[in-house]
């Protein structure tokens, strides 16, 4: 900094005794020791202090306006710094006290007016006011270096060394940590949910080979079927020339076989259905069941869960106990405690708001099942609405037939009753084998080893599942975060501790910082050590406990399989038993049907033909004309039936599309509450991030870990009250489910024993139209259309079974596709979960080494020496060997921090400074700030070319006082300044400036 001009306007010190009201100075051929002389009170201080480019005076405290009198005052200096020209104008009226302030640079406006933006902008270029009336402007009754307490030295120190930029990069580090942290905990959650998601898919592969297997087995049965109902098919076309003349009977055989089948599709239809209803409630229990026992360990961490809200007050008050230690961290704790209840608050309400969506929805899919189920009612009505429509007419035809027949058999009733009732014995015992064969096919004995078979192999696998669960809990119990942060802490405590081994041992220094730091780690790694243990132990702890459960389920997995092998057991003998009855029965069945047949043809004989009149009337004609009228008796219920149909259909329409809006209006309130807790999370990082860790940081850090640890399990409370508000649901819903169950084995049951009499029925009414034609080539022809139908139906079946594969083939690939992505994605989100620690790991070391006891401590300590160099080299090159000067900063005897300024005389003595009479301290204390000076130009990277002194040599006389003066002649060779603008009421002193500013009645000269 190199003055070229100042102009005054309105200064009190140039118009007490001056009598100016305006002074302008040309500055800019003046060069080397300046002296400013004259007597007292005309000025001299008022115009060095006007050098300085603050808006103060150093000397004089109360505002600029108590220094000035008139409503235009201005100070206007120009200098040159760095290379470029800088003007800057302080304007002030000494009556309001308004005051603005201008800079402009190489012409080009800086500041435009604004006080604070002119303060701003000379700090940024000259560094702090402190910094500067501390180094190269000495003012008027300055403080003395010895009046100093250390931290004020150590202030400056951190000021002239620019340690700012490491603040700075702590800082930098102190955010980059926070927001690699909160890039981790998404990491985190993102790999949680994908294991989560992994162990939803379970055992995907062992079911697609089962399935595939399944696929297989039917295309092979479907192949035996198919030529099964080829050779029917042929023996069909062989007989067909042969029943020519039974075409009318065989057609009516037809009907009732027809009849016949329409009743066992019927059977099987219900059967399939009830199946399904039957399979779905065993799914429901299952994952009610599921529910409720992951409901009940949720209910059992209560405990833990409470003992951690204790804990979390305990912690907080530990936090407390720390903040009158912390308390410039006050506010950005506060302001992170609220943003973090805040966040608590919201992932509370998404969670009650996800509960309350998904009773919903629930109760919308039971009020949509429950009408599907009217459909399904409604379906048979609607099923025969052309068959009912046309009922009304047929009914008319079948009355007239039937009163023409009427007249027809009156005569004919008494003949053939003897031979009636032997065969009515005869068939009697024919329905009773033929209910014998359909109660072996629904063998109460075999469908309930299935049934029970079934929800064993469930039951196992759904045990297999909890202990592939219950084995990925136990790998993530074992991968301990904190036991990895407890570890690195230790190794980051040895390595400091092995800095001690590398110590000079002549070196009797307490107060460097990597000593320091290395006993403070040699104190602190057996409370690691210990932290380190008791992460051990808990993680023994929970994977003993898992253990345990893995043990137990296994236990239980083995029951199961026993269980599962006796069922088996039991099934295939069961089975067994039946083919066995049924053969017998068959081969009764048909030794009786020989008998029948033969009673049957000498029935035809005494009979004849008319009595085909009689079966057409009681069998075809009377039960058609019922059934008819049956028909057309629901033509009101067909019309009801169709108007419900509508009703329910739009209604279903309608809980669909509610259940899919509660689904979407769900969505967007929960992504509105993401982007709440993200920008709360951003602001909680930015609060953390705010708060300066400067006194025991790792006990401050250790207690908040702790706190938000807990404060993670306090929050899950809800969820346990949640849980068990549900599990009491989830046991009712059991209980109606199993009842629901075995109501539907009843309406089985009767849905059997009301189809075996229907089929008896026609099976009867198939015999008697039997006895009139050929039987044994009709027996023939039927037995080959039932083998057709069967087969027929059987193919069909397994076409419906195989396609239901294939469908279910092809989910599954895609549920493996899932899987194997999200494995995939588990492992990339995994190396990326490491990257962010690594870096977090690098941005913690930059943090630690530039804090203040890191480099910045290595920079303070070493600075000392440097600036006792420079005052050693200025006291020889003005005063000779007489006198050097060391600073003491560390006491050796309690090791706290000083600032003692230790005196070496010529003889190699030692002495306090405070011990040297007043002239021997002002030139020493002269040359320790000069040392200074040339110390923060050289660190501080700012160029001074001038220095300043107001009336330093006051105490001294003499010799002693050119001496003095000789010091600022060494300061300028030693820092290469250009300028020493000086105030000295000493003759001699002035005389050995070089130029002179002279202060008398004429006013001001530069000479």
């Amino acid at each position: 900094m190199k003055i070229k001009n100042i102009k005054v306007r309105g200064a009190i010190g140039f118009k007490k005794n001056l009598g100016l009201d305006e002074i302008e100075l040309d500055l800019s051929n003046q060069s080397g020791l300046i002296a400013l002389a004259g007597p007292n009170g005309y000025g001299k201080t008022t115009l060095l202090e006007s050098l300085s480019p603050f808006r103060t005076f150093a000397s004089r405290s109360g505002a600029l306006k108590h220094h000035f009198f008139l409503r235009d005052s201005f100070r206007d200096l120009s200098f040159e710094y760095g290379g470029d020209l800088y003007r800057t104008l302080v304007k002030v009226d000494a009556d309001s006290d308004r005051s603005e302030g201008f800079i402009w640079k190489n012409g080009a406006p800086q500041v435009d007016g604004k006080v604070t933006k002119y303060n701003e902008y000379i700090v940024s270029l000259l560094g702090s006011a402190n910094l500067f009336y501390n180094s190269v402007f000495c003012a008027q009754n300055a403080d003395k270096l010895s009046d100093m307490t250390t931290g004020q030295v150590k202030q400056l120190f951190v000021e002239f060394l620019r340690l700012d930029r490491l603040t700075g990069y702590e800082n930098a580090a102190k955010k980059c940590i926070g927001v690699l942290h909160g890039m981790g905990l998404q990491e985190e959650r993102g790999i949680d949910t994908l294991k989560e998601r992994i162990g939803q898919f379970g055992a995907i592969e062992v079911e697609l080979h089962r399935v595939v297997e399944d696929e297989e087995r039917i295309t092979g049965d479907r192949a035996a079927e198919e030529k099964f109902l080829k050779e029917a098919v042929d023996k069909i076309e062989t007989l067909k020339e042969t029943l020519a003349q039974n075409k009318v009977n065989t057609e009516r055989v037809k009907d009732l076989d027809s009849d016949i089948q329409a009743i066992h599709d019927e059977i099987s239809v219900r059967k399939m259905k009830i199946a399904e209803q039957y399979s779905d409630i065993d799914l429901r229990l299952f994952s009610s069941t599921q529910s409720a026992e992951q409901l009940r360990a949720t209910i059992a961490r209560k405990e833990e869960l409470l003992a951690a809200a204790d804990q979390v007050k305990v912690l907080e008050g530990d936090i407390e106990a720390l903040k009158e230690t912390l308390s410039h961290n006050e506010i950005n704790t506060k302001r992170r405690d609220e943003l973090q209840r805040d966040i608590t608050i919201i992932h509370s309400e998404i969670t009650d708001r996800k509960g309350e969506s998904s009773n919903q929805e629930q109760k919308i899919d039971q009020e949509i099942a429950d009408a599907k189920t009217d459909v399904s009612n409604l379906n048979p009505i609607i099923a025969k609405t052309e068959e009912i429509r046309g009922a009304a007419g047929e009914a008319m035809e079948l009355d007239e037939d039937i009163e023409f027949l009427v007249g027809r058999l009156e005569g004919t009733e008494v003949k053939g009753r003897a031979l009636a009732e032997e065969i009515s014995k005869n068939e009697q015992r024919q329905n009773e084998i033929t209910r014998a064969v359909l109660e072996l096919g629904k063998d109460l004995g075999v469908y309930g080893l299935e049934t029970q078979l079934n929800e064993v192999l469930e039951e196992i696998k759904g045990i297999e599942q909890e202990i592939e669960k219950f084995d990925r809990d136990k790998v993530e119990a074992q991968q301990s975060f904190a036991l990895v942060q407890v570890e690195s802490d230790i190794k980051s405590s040895q390595d400091t501790m092995a800095l001690l081994e590398k110590r000079d041992p002549t070196c009797q220094s307490e107060t460097c910082s990597f000593i320091v730091a290395g006993i403070e780690a040699e104190a602190k790694l057996p409370g690691l050590e210990k932290q380190k243990q008791d992460i051990l132990d808990m993680i023994k702890k929970n994977v003993d406990s898992i253990q345990e459960k893995i043990a137990e389920k296994r236990r239980s997995l083995q029951l199961r399989t026993g269980r599962r092998d006796a069922f088996q057991k039991d099934l295939d003998a069961e089975r067994q038993a039946v083919a066995i009855e049924k053969g017998r029965l068959d081969k009764e069945f048909e030794s009786n049907r020989i008998l029948l047949t033969d009673k049957n043809q000498a029935r035809v004989i005494l009979l004849s033909r008319w009595q085909s009149d009689k079966f057409l009337l009681d069998n075809e004609l009377k039960p058609a004309l019922e059934e008819t009228q049956a028909l057309v008796n629901l033509v009101p219920k067909l019309a009801i039936a169709e108007s419900r149909l509508i009703d329910l259909a739009k209604k279903i329409k309608e809980l669909t599309e509610k259940k899919s809006q509660l689904q979407v209006d769900l969505d967007q309130w929960a992504d509105t509450q993401n982007t709440r807790l993200t920008e709360l999370q951003d602001k909680v990082n930015e609060a953390v991030g705010n708060i300066d860790p400067t006194t025991t940081p790792q006990a401050v850090e250790s207690k908040k870990e702790l706190l938000e640890h807990n404060r993670a399990l306090a929050a899950q409370l809800p969820q346990v009250e949640i849980a068990e508000s549900r599990l009491a649901d989830l046991e009712k819903k059991i209980e109606e489910l199993t009842e629901k169950k075995s109501q539907l084995q009843v309406e089985l049951d009767q849905m059997m024993s009301s189809q075996a009499t229907r089929l008896a029925e026609l099976n009867s009414k198939r015999l008697e139209i039997e006895a009139l034609i050929n039987l044994n080539a009709d027996q023939d022809i039927r037995t080959a259309e039932r083998r057709q139908t069967m087969h027929t139906n059987t193919i069909e079946d397994m076409d419906k079974q195989i396609a239901a594969i294939k469908e279910q083939i092809t989910i599954l690939n895609q549920k493996l596709e899932e899987k194997k992505a999200a494995e995939k994605t588990l492992v990339t989100r995994q190396a990326e979960y490491d990257r962010i620690k690594g870096e977090i790991s690098q941005w913690d070391y930059l943090k630690l080494a530039c804090s203040k006891t890191g480099l910045q401590a290595l920079e303070i300590d070493g600075v000392a020496p440097l600036v006792t160099g420079y005052a050693n080299d200025l006291l020889s090159q003005s005063f000779g060997p007489n006198f050097s000067v060391k600073l003491v900063t560390q006491d050796p005897e309690t090791g706290k921090e000083v600032l003692d300024i230790i005196v070496i005389r010529g003889d190699g003595s030692e002495t306090k400074l405070e011990n040297l009479s007043g002239g021997e301290k002002v030139w020493i204390l002269k040359a320790l700030r000069l040392a200074m000076t040339l110390v923060s130009k050289e660190k501080s990277g700012r160029n001074f070319e001038s220095f300043f002194a107001d009336e330093e040599d006051g105490p001294l006389d003499g010799e002693k006082a050119c001496n003095f003066i000789g010091l600022y002649r060494s300061m300028m060779n030693v820092g290469k300044f250009g300028d020493c603008f000086y105030i000295s009421h000493n003759p001699d002193v002035v005389a050995m400036a070089d130029h002179h500013i002279r202060f008398s009645g004429e006013g001001i000269k530069v000479a």
